[in-house]
C-alpha cells in the first residue's frame, strides 16, 4: 500500500494563489409594528403555543442600506486666489513668458498641482502673533499666491492675498535689476505686509518697483490676466509707480 506524502496531494496547486472573496453580510434592523387595540395574537409563535391570547407585539426585519462612505473633502481654493492662478495660466498661454506658481518655504500649501505660500503670523518686535495673517475661524495662516513670470531676462512676481470678500488686490513687483527674488527677501517682504494689513508701498521697498490692480468684485479671468500683463509690462519698461 502506497501513502503519498502530504505536499504531493497538493502538488497541483503549486504557484497558483488562493483569492478570498468578500463576504456580503446582510444586516437586518428591527422595526415594532403597530398592532390594532383590539387584536389578540394565537398560534405557534405568540408564547402561547398554539391557543389562547398573548400580547406579544408583531416585528417585521427591514434591511439596513450599507453605509455611505464620505467623500475625501478636497481642498479648495478661496475665490480670488482661484480667479487669479486661472489668469496666471491663460497668462502662460498667451504671453510671450514663463510663469510658475512659486512658494517661499515655510507655511507652504499645496493645492492639486498649485502651491501657495502664507503670511507669517508672529510679529518679532512685538512677540505677538498678527492678527490680520491669521484666519481665526480656519485656525491657519492667510495665503498668499505668488507667480513668478520671466520675459525676456526679466523677472516680476504677480501676487494675489487670500480675502474674505470677492474682490482682487494684485500686487507685481520687481527688483530694480528685474532679477530673482530669493525666498528669504519674499519671505521678510510678507512679513512686512502682515504687519501692514496690505501690500506696502513702493516708498518703503528701496530697490524694488510695484504695480498695483484692485477690483472691488471679482472680474472674468481674460479681463485679469489682461490687466496682470499691462502691470507687468509696466514695471518692466519702469514707468512711475501707481
Amino acid at each position: 500500500m502506497r501513502i503519498d506524502l502530504l505536499e504531493d496531494r497538493f502538488e497541483y496547486l503549486r504557484g497558483k494563489t488562493l483569492v478570498k472573496e468578500e463576504k456580503i453580510v446582510q444586516r437586518y434592523r428591527h422595526v415594532p409594528m403597530e398592532a390594532d387595540a383590539h387584536q389578540m395574537l394565537t398560534g405557534l409563535g405568540t408564547g402561547q403555543g398554539t391557543w389562547g391570547t398573548s400580547s406579544l407585539l408583531l416585528t417585521k426585519l427591514t434591511t439596513v442600506q450599507a453605509p455611505v462612505l464620505k467623500r475625501r473633502e478636497v481642498p479648495v481654493l478661496p475665490a480670488s486666489i482661484e480667479k487669479f492662478v486661472q489668469a496666471v495660466e491663460l497668462l502662460a498661454e498667451q504671453r510671450l513668458c514663463e510663469v510658475g506658481l512659486i512658494g517661499v518655504g515655510h507655511g507652504d500649501t499645496s493645492f492639486g498641482k498649485h502651491i501657495l505660500a502664507s503670511f507669517p503670523t508672529h510679529d518679532p518686535r512685538k512677540g505677538k502673533r498678527i492678527a490680520w495673517a491669521w484666519i481665526k475661524k480656519q485656525h491657519r495662516p492667510r495665503r498668499v499666491a505668488i507667480a513668478e513670470i520671466s520675459s525676456e531676462n526679466k523677472i516680476a512676481y504677480a501676487l494675489e492675498i487670500e480675502r474674505t470678500n470677492q474682490e482682487h488686490a494684485i500686487l507685481v513687483l520687481a527688483r530694480n535689476d528685474f532679477q530673482k527674488i530669493g525666498p528669504d527677501d519674499l519671505q521678510a517682504f510678507l512679513l512686512r505686509c502682515a504687519m501692514k494689513r496690505g501690500w506696502v508701498s513702493e516708498d518703503h521697498l528701496p530697490g524694488y518697483r510695484r504695480k498695483t490692480t484692485t477690483h472691488r468684485k471679482l472680474v472674468s479671468i481674460p479681463v485679469l490676466e489682461s490687466r496682470i500683463w499691462r502691470k507687468i509690462a509696466e514695471v518692466f519698461k519702469g514707468l512711475a509707480s501707481s
